[in-house]
């Protein structure tokens, strides 16, 4: 829901659609917290989280700006962490398959420091070669 607002209008008019998306976004700045406090390493939530990161920043965007227009919170910056997760996820490349392959020179030792199961080659049948 939060990856299809690309302006003030795509905001879902309902509260309960709003306090979901609220809650939501109050989760990713909870799990951001956890990350930059090291309670969960940064690396394992951005091999997980760092597409749907990417693809949430316009909305979340939005979002923001929403509820700081609406006076909805309290604080000056709403989901404060939130935003250098974000920052994070954006430059991040995994060395999974999700993300296509860097030929430089940073790309090449990533992938050679990668553990080798993440570099096995996989057959058809899906047994690693």
């Amino acid at each position: 829901m939060i990856r299809k607002i690309s302006e003030a209008s795509d905001i879902p008019k309902d509260e309960l659609d709003i306090r979901l998306l609220y809650r939501t976004l109050g989760v990713f700045d909870n799990m951001a917290m956890f990350a930059r406090h090291k309670v969960v390493p940064v690396k394992w939530v951005l091999e997980v989280w760092h597409h749907p990161l990417k693809e949430m920043r316009k909305g979340v965007e939005t979002l923001r700006k929403n509820a700081k227009q609406r006076n909805e919170s309290s604080v000056a910056e709403p989901w404060p962490q939130l935003w250098i997760l974000i920052d994070k996820a954006e430059s991040y490349h995994s060395t999974l398959p999700c993300c296509p392959l860097d030929n430089s020179w940073r790309g090449r030792i990533r992938r050679l420091a990668a553990p080798s199961r993440w570099r096995r080659l996989r057959t058809r049948s899906g047994a690693a070669t």
